[in-house]
Parts: C-alpha cells; sequence; structure tokens
C-alpha cells in the first residue's frame, strides 16, 4: 500500500518476513514528498511492528488527524492497530494500542478470523470487513465497527457484527460512501451453480444490507454461468466503484 499525508509525505506499506526468528514484521516506509528518507519517522523512516509474530499487515488506512490503521492477522485472530504520526504505537486505542477480532466473537464453532479489511466512516469509527471460520468448509462474512478509541460498536447491526451468511472465502475490498453507507467487494460462493462469484454487498449505516441494492443488497458478476474472483477495486468519485475480476 502506498499512503500519502496532507503534508504530501508518503509512507509505503508492507510486510517482511525475517528469517531469524521465523516471522513477518508489518512494515512501514516514510519520505518527504521527493523521495527523501523522513528520518522522524520510526528509527531513520522505518517501522516494523508485530502483532505478536508470524503475522501480517493487510490493509492500511490513514486517519485525517495522520495517524495511520493496520489491519493484520496472527492465527486464529485479528487485530487492528494504530499508531501515531511518527509511527509510534497509540496506546489510547484498544488494549495497548490494539482492538482484536476474536473467533470467540462468533460463538463456540468458530476457529479463525482472517482477511480483515478497514476503513473509516464520517465520525472517525473505523468498519472493518473480514470472514470467520467454523471449519475447512463454513466461511462467513462478518462487518463490524468500532469507536475511535478501538471498543466495539455494540449499536452497529446485530450487537455490533452482523454478518452475511453464505461461503465468503475472500474479502478484497471495503469502500465508505460519504452518506457512511458501506460497500463490502468479497468473493462468494453462489448456492446453485456452486461456482465462486465476485460479489459487492451495500450496507446502511446502521449496519444492516441495503435490499434497495441490486438483487436484495447484493451485486454479483456474472457471464452466463461462468464463475468470477475478484481482486481489488476502487471507489470513483462518484460511488461507482471499478472492480478487476478474473472469469473463469
Amino acid at each position: 500500500n502506498i499512503l500519502i499525508q496532507p503534508d504530501g509525505k508518503i509512507l509505503l506499506c508492507g510486510y517482511i518476513y525475517d528469517i531469524g526468528c521465523n516471522c513477518n514484521y508489518n512494515t512501514m516506509f516514510r519520505t518527504d514528498e521527493c523521495g527523501n528518507v523522513d528520518s522522524s519517522f520510526g528509527v531513520n523512516g522505518l517501522v516494523r511492528h508485530t502483532f505478536d509474530q508470524r503475522n501480517s499487515g493487510t490493509f492500511y488506512v490513514l486517519q485525517p488527524d495522520g495517524k495511520i490503521l493496520v489491519s493484520g492477522y496472527k492465527n486464529p485472530e485479528s487485530a487492528i492497530i494504530r499508531l501515531n504520526e511518527d509511527g509510534t504505537l497509540d496506546s489510547s486505542f484498544g488494549v495497548s494500542g490494539k482492538a482484536f477480532v476474536k473467533p470467540s466473537l462468533f460463538g463456540p464453532g468458530a476457529s479463525r478470523v482472517y482477511g480483515l479489511k478497514i476503513g473509516l466512516s464520517s465520525d472517525n469509527s473505523i468498519l472493518a470487513a473480514g470472514v470467520y471460520a467454523e471449519n475447512t468448509i463454513i466461511h462467513t462474512g462478518f462487518v463490524i465497527r468500532f469507536n475511535s478509541d478501538g471498543q466495539i460498536d455494540s449499536t452497529f447491526g446485530e450487537n455490533g457484527i452482523p454478518l452475511f451468511y453464505g461461503l465468503t472465502y475472500h474479502i478484497s475490498d471495503l469502500f465508505v460512501l460519504p452518506t457512511d453507507e458501506i460497500l463490502v467487494l468479497c468473493n462468494f460462493q453462489d448456492a446453485v451453480s456452486n461456482r465462486p462469484k465476485a460479489t459487492l454487498i451495500k450496507w446502511l449505516p446502521s449496519g444492516k444490507i441495503d435490499a434497495s441494492f441490486a438483487n436484495q443488497g447484493f451485486a454479483q458478476l456474472t457471464i452466463g454461468n461462468k464463475g468470477s474472483t475478484c481482486g481489488s477495486g476502487f471507489l470513483q468519485p462518484d460511488g461507482k466503484v471499478v472492480v478487476l475480476s478474473v472469469f473463469k
């Protein structure tokens, strides 16, 4: 990921594998707008952070105040961390800078949570979409909302965690519209054809699926009886979404 700060500084975000500890580090590097290393960020322009090893940062969002949100995965749970503008962990967020999405949130059958994508609403609350697995077969998508302090907002959807039922095996992207409506781009298994379908789901700010959108809230990319899978997407200023998809 590449993030551009309001002052023109550039954040390059990703993760690296360290053979010494057999673990992944969430990594961010900052330069000024001319490409010069910004030594005031982290250590000589570099921040390395781990969610407790063997993990990776998967999605990055820049807040209006310059703080940085990172979603990541450490089997069996996912987490969101928040960093201050200088790259240090923001201890006021969640628990010591981390807000966790644990399998236990979804009942005793859930075994892991993965694929967390995040976005910001107009009041700086944090929306996250991901998938939880009950076994190797059943994977269910969800959207969850955190308050700006990293606590789950229980007023959103069903006790803070609305679900979209069905076999959902990958969340590709999450977009928050200026109206605070939410678009989730995912790969969804079609129950009739048993083929994957690239799917865009629209949620109301209340956490309910918008039944007036497409087919009861679900828009699926289809060509004849072919299946489709999606990569990332792009939200245009007019609210339309451009999707990279493969048909097979």
